[in-house]
């Protein structure tokens, strides 16, 4: 049921972004926020991402090169994730 809504940690997007974006970390703190419903844990674990690897980069990018091999949708989750933290 959750095979399409959370990351599974398992990293092989990070080789994929041409800019290095921390995806994994990124969808780690937008879980804190949609699963566990933990505002504050979710800003920490955001906010201790460096800021050029985070996903205010993705803002700027028009195509996202990047596959999930789980069927996770990247720039979706990634416009979501920018939403809630900028």
């Amino acid at each position: 049921a959750i095979d399409t809504t959370y990351c599974r940690m398992c990293g092989n997007c990070k080789e994929q972004c041409p800019k290095k974006v921390q995806i994994p970390d990124i969808f780690r703190a937008l879980m804190y926020i949609e699963g566990y419903k933990d505002g504050q844990l979710a800003k920490l674990t955001y906010s201790n991402i460096n800021y050029q690897k985070n996903a205010s980069v993705c803002a700027d990018c028009n195509i996202c090169p990047v596959k999930c091999k789980y069927s996770l949708r990247i720039k979706e989750k990634m416009t979501k994730a920018y939403s809630f933290f900028t």
